[in-house]
């Protein structure tokens, strides 16, 4: 062989006659990688990972590659105020770091409203207390004595034989009393005469006001005076009649019998009627009577006919008239009214009307740039139609659908379309369509971005897919998450905020512009990116200085030291020296060892704006 083959490169072989100096030569593949496999290392938050790579045991081949360290994700707990603590919520990562911050004052306490915890009495204080409904903190306080509640009683007056008491006063709380007694009277008769009547004896009655009585005075009776005869019912033409006196001082009475009376007749004349002759009747007092002078019945007189059943809908009326002289009545139907429907309910009656259908009510958005349509689900509804216009006038029937939205996917960007919407209900083959809807219009705009964010060399960079019809893409920028302004505009489809401040958080939205005749017209705001910034991470190479591994990197804008980390395996890191230097010296490495570096760029007044790690570099030490 006179060409050793490579990893990647052919060698050749050559071979000699014994005879001559005749040769031959021919190649030999190369060897290709021997490779060596190196498990991956997760990323932490301050320290850069790597992905599983394989380095060549025979070259200095290798896929290595590193992923950036992750940077702090915090999480909160809240320790809320107390009446005399104050609050303040901890902060902490899943990497041990955390600090302390957004103190709340303390509470104070808030006390409840007043208790009685010791009862007053009429003549004694109480106490009352409040507690605070946060700890256990109590205050408390005397509350004054009742005095007594007294309660009023009227007197009773001393009777004959009972005595009696004066008004007086109790309290409800206490035995307190201001009771006398009144002593009884004794009897006190007065005397009332009975005069005699004609039956009974008079007397004089004694009475005293408690009840007690005697009885004495007594007089003879006076016996009936009876008046004059009066006629108490008169003799008829067939009938006696009666006469009676009464007593004048009593009720008691006397009756005698009148003799009968001859007739006496009057005269009734009965006119006639619609349907009856007329008549007159001659009637005597006693009852007894004869009919004569008899005159032809007059027939019906019927007024105008007027109604008396008003028609419906569905059912006949009725009109009648009447006759003006004896109420007779004729009738005649009336024909029924019919629906008047007006809004799909009859005006008369309310019945629906069962052909009708509703109105939609319409709401309108977009749907990835595209006018979106929605309505209610009209009752009945087997599909909709849908017209479209551009000018808001004239609008033309443009398309059909079962569901209760429509995305209108052929439109311009920069044009208004406005729509209204047709509920349709189908029968028998018969479409039955209500009103067109209220119109609905929006400005036809480019779709919004959906926004992805990266850190680049420590500055945000947004990525976005390209949206149709946008010629450019206007970038707001907040550093609240609230109040964002526009800050830049780009025609790609990235955009890197080189000038953002390191160790800071910023906020981006991102808005598709298309320009129609020279106006911009543009799509709502993409969703919400936010990101810390951070140093960039330094570009490091490596070489030996003495036999001693030497490392050297451009300075970081921001940086005011860097941080060495060294590795003999290059998988386990640790920290290993710091320097304000833009190279390092490992000048205590051991002899015929390789080491393994990275570095990382540090900010002393914002330890959150640290860079990632560098790429890692190797040597091995020769003295």
């Amino acid at each position: 062989m006179t060409t050793a083959p490579t990893c990647t490169e052919k060698g050749v072989e050559t071979r000699h006659c014994s005879r001559c100096d005749a040769t031959e030569t021919r190649d030999v593949d190369a060897l290709g990688h021997a490779l060596v496999h190196h498990d991956g290392k997760a990323a932490a938050c301050t320290e850069a990972g790597w992905e599983a790579y394989d380095t060549c045991s025979r070259c200095d081949y290798t896929t290595y590659k590193e992923i950036p360290a992750t940077g702090h994700s915090y999480t909160s707990v809240v320790t809320e105020p107390t009446c005399t603590e104050q609050g303040y919520t901890t902060y902490t990562c899943a990497c041990g770091d955390s600090y302390v911050a957004d103190y709340k004052d303390a509470l104070g306490h808030s006390f409840g409203k007043w208790t009685v915890t010791t009862a007053p009495t009429c003549t004694e204080k109480g106490v009352e207390t409040r507690y605070c409904s946060r700890c256990d903190a109590t205050e408390t306080r005397e509350v004054d004595a009742l005095g007594h509640a007294l309660k009023h009683h009227d007197g009773k007056a001393a009777a004959c034989t009972e005595a009696g008491w004066e008004a007086y006063d109790t309290c409800s709380r206490c035995d307190y009393t201001t009771y006398k007694e009144i002593p009884a009277t004794g009897h006190h008769h007065d005397a009332v005469v009975t005069a005699p009547t004609c039956t009974a004896k008079g007397y004089t009655t004694h009475t005293c006001a408690c009840g007690d009585s005697y009885v004495d005075s007594y007089t003879d009776a006076l016996g009936h005076d009876f008046g004059a005869w009066k006629q108490t019912k008169a003799p008829t033409c067939t009938e006696k009649g009666t006469e009676t006196r009464t007593c004048t001082r009593c009720i008691a009475f006397e009756i005698r019998d009148v003799a009968p009376t001859d007739h006496h007749y009057t005269a009734a004349v009965t006119a006639p009627t619609c349907t009856a002759q007329g008549y007159t009747t001659h009637t005597c007092t006693c009852g007894d009577s004869y009919v004569d002078s008899y005159t032809d019945a007059l027939g019906h007189s019927y007024g105008a006919w007027a109604q008396t059943k008003a028609p419906t809908c569905t059912a006949k009326g009725t009109d009648s008239r009447s006759c003006t002289r004896c109420g007779q009545t004729e009738k005649r139907d009336v024909a029924a009214l019919l629906h008047d429907y007006e809004n799909g309910t009859c005006t008369r009656c309310g019945e629906k009307d069962p052909n009708y259908v509703a109105a939609p009510v319409l709401k309108i958005t977009t749907s990835a740039g595209k006018p979106q349509i929605s309505w209610n689900a009209v009752d009945g509804a087997t599909k909709y139609w849908i017209y479209r216009s551009t000018d808001g006038k004239t609008f033309k029937y443009y398309d059909s659908t079962t569901k209760t939205s429509y995305t209108n996917k052929s439109t311009s960007i920069g044009t208004t379309y406005y729509y209204k919407v047709k509920a349709v209900k189908t029968v028998d083959g018969t479409n039955y369509t209500s009103d067109l809807s209220g119109a609905k219009s929006i400005l036809c705009k480019p779709a919004a971005p959906t926004v992805s964010i990266y850190r680049t060399n420590g500055k945000p960079q947004l990525k976005w897919s390209a949206v149709t019809g946008a010629t450019k893409y206007w970038i707001y920028r907040s550093t609240d998450g609230v109040n964002f302004s526009y800050y830049d505009s780009t025609t790609k489809t990235s955009y890197t905020n080189s000038g953002a401040a390191s160790g800071k958080k910023y906020y981006y939205r991102v808005k598709a512009v298309a320009v129609v005749n020279g106006t911009n017209v543009t799509s709502a705001n993409s969703n919400t990116k936010s990101l810390m910034t951070t140093l960039a991470k330094p570009t490091v190479s490596i070489t030996t200085s003495n036999g001693k591994p030497k490392i050297t990197w451009k300075a970081v804008t921001g940086a005011d030291k860097y941080y060495v980390y060294r590795s003999t395996d290059g998988k386990n890191f640790s920290y290993y020296d710091s320097t304000t230097k833009l190279s390092y010296t490992n000048t205590g490495a051991k002899k015929n060892t390789k080491y393994y570096y990275k570095v990382k760029a540090i900010c002393s007044a914002n330890t959150n704006a640290n860079s990632a790690y560098s790429a890692v570099v190797s040597i091995k030490a020769t003295k």
